[in-house]
């Protein structure tokens, strides 16, 4: 065989080989770029909820939403004509005589024409504070929240799902420990059920965050100024790798606070600004590898909430990089300064390219909050969980479905459908 003909043999190999190599190495290099951005927003996320959290636990279910900030004791909420429900308002009668002194919150949700309820119960003590959590809208069950004091401040908080008043199983554990003397933060302890992650935070003397521990992965934070005002990080994680960093600084007097971090794909910046020590308003840009994200917060002068707006495009929102929603509430506060009103609006976007300008479909208002003074009237409670409730509807539509097709035996579809109707009631 002579030279040429072997050329033509080998070369289509050898470039297929080359081109195999290749893309190993960029498939390699994807996988850990993919992994850096994805510690880097986990050591970011931990970072900033040590900032939010200070020294103390948030021993308490996620919020209700907007409308929870806005909740009074006496307070009623109606949204979109009584679909939602709350209200608000202290423990009384039998109540007051089970639980304690207390507050009891409630969300009715109106379903095929009863209300199924999630309530939650308050109790707070010179040591203690236990929060009974009712929910009968998405998990049938009760959970409690109990957290124990240390001068003042909660220290410790485990969450329990509740059979018969007794605690059937620990779904989480979290701890802090103080400095005794100076009784700054040193350490945050937490793990829950549904995680073999166990996640510990240690803290310098001024109280910083400097070490995360989760699992298998340690994020280090390396601080560049003692001021625990203007802060000026880095993160790292157990490699000494570089995930990003983290800054607070205040400018003009303290009218000015801009907060700047970027990690692997995304770069965040946060200004706020203020007037006579109170916020005026509050902006958000964020662009990172989905799209990008811009929140604008605005204040009154007594430093309510009166618009806030989120905008998000690309990935952010949906699988389709040509798509955009804009998000939009607007509070309506009364004479005596009690919120009256939250309208919700939604503006979606289109574009039939990247290098189109964006179409908008309309701002349409979505959803309307009223808030008033007193206590609920005809609140008729549903007799099952919605969680069975939908489950058994779900299994009724399919029976129905499966009935219109043909069957061989009229008696054997019977009993098929006699079991099955037993089965969705097991």
């Amino acid at each position: 065989m002579n030279k040429k003909g072997v050329l033509v043999m080998v070369l289509p190999a050898a470039i297929l080989l080359v081109w195999g190599l290749i893309k190993m190495y960029l498939d390699e290099k994807n996988y850990e770029d993919i992994q850096l951005e994805y510690r880097g927003m986990e050591a970011l996320y931990v970072f900033e909820n040590s900032l939010k959290l200070g020294k103390r636990i948030q021993c308490r279910p996620e919020a209700l939403g907007l409308i929870e900030n806005y909740l009074e004791i006496g307070s009623v909420v109606d949204v979109n004509n009584g679909e939602y429900r709350y209200e608000k308002d202290s423990l009384k009668g039998d109540e007051r005589l089970k639980w304690g002194a207390g507050i009891i919150t409630s969300k009715y949700l109106n379903y095929d024409s009863c209300y199924h309820s999630l309530k939650r119960i308050e109790v707070d003590n010179v040591d203690s504070v236990t929060i009974t959590e009712i929910d009968r809208i998405d998990r049938d069950e009760t959970r409690q929240y109990v957290g124990k004091r240390q001068n003042g401040i909660v220290t410790e908080c485990s969450v329990c799902r509740m059979e018969n008043g007794l605690c059937k199983d620990t779904i989480s554990v979290e701890r802090i420990e103080l400095n005794p003397i100076s009784g700054k933060l040193e350490k945050r302890f937490y793990k829950t059920k549904y995680s073999m992650d166990t996640k510990a935070l240690l803290y310098d003397s001024l109280g910083r965050l400097v070490e995360a521990k989760i699992a298998d992965k340690i994020y280090r934070y390396e601080h560049f100024t003692n001021d625990t005002a203007n802060f000026d990080i880095k993160m790292f994680d157990k490699t000494k790798r570089e995930l990003g960093f983290y800054r607070i600084t205040y400018k003009n007097d303290g009218n000015l606070k801009i907060v700047q971090n970027k990690i692997k794909n995304s770069d965040k910046v946060v200004t706020n600004i203020y007037e006579n020590g109170k916020i005026k308003s509050k902006e958000s840009t964020e662009k990172n590898s989905s799209g990008l994200v811009n929140e604008v917060t605005l204040f009154n002068s007594a430093g309510d909430v009166i618009y806030d707006s989120s905008y998000s495009e690309g990935l952010n929102i949906s699988g389709d990089d040509n798509v955009a929603r804009s998000y939009v509430v607007k509070m309506k506060y009364g004479s005596n300064g009690k919120i009256e009103t939250i309208d919700h609006y939604e503006e979606w976007f289109n574009r039939a390219h990247k290098k189109y300008p964006w179409m908008s479909l309309g701002l349409k208002k979505i959803e309307t909050d009223k808030f008033y003074s007193g206590k609920l009237d005809n609140v008729e409670e549903c007799k099952e969980p919605l969680a069975i409730v939908q489950r058994v509807d779900e299994k009724i539509g399919k029976l129905l479905t499966d009935a219109s097709k043909p069957k061989n035996s009229y008696d054997n579809w019977i009993s098929r459908m006699i079991r099955r109707i037993m089965k969705a009631f097991d």
